[in-house]
């Protein structure tokens, strides 16, 4: 601890008092709960949480996400569910091209084996050997 005041309230060296110390957070208040889980600004009036600047926080906005809709963000968790769509553009049930046509690097002869698996999986069981 840098210092005390003559109450037992620990401060830090500018002075002000040290609210990591529990003592310090009681002897100044309320006010001191901030960074605690606890909005900095209040709430407006339809119970949305307020930025120190007095402006909605975003990050419990229904606008953005669940927002502040714990319940029916644990619902929907709990349901599970695909993160990609139900069809799935595979290059290789389409001769080695791409949506807009054009041929897939990918399946590419001359990118590495390409479309040989054979040879890929041949060289895959020689390990690190030369060959």
């Amino acid at each position: 601890m840098s210092g005390g005041s003559e109450d037992g309230i620990p401060l830090k060296k500018d002075g002000n008092p040290d609210m990591r110390y529990k003592a310090a957070r009681e002897a100044v208040g309320d006010d001191a709960g901030e960074g605690q889980g606890k909005p900095a600004g209040g709430t407006a009036e339809d119970g949305t949480p307020l930025r120190k600047d007095g402006q909605p926080d975003q990050r419990y906005s229904s606008e953005h996400g669940f927002g502040a809709d714990r319940e029916r963000a644990s619902e929907e968790g709990k349901k599970g569910g695909s993160t990609q769509p139900d069809e799935v553009y595979k290059p290789s049930e389409h001769g080695g091209l791409r949506e807009d046509g054009q041929p897939d690097q990918r399946k590419s002869s001359e990118h590495g084996f390409g479309a040989d698996r054979e040879r890929a999986s041949e060289e895959g069981k020689k390990g690190g050997h030369s060959s």
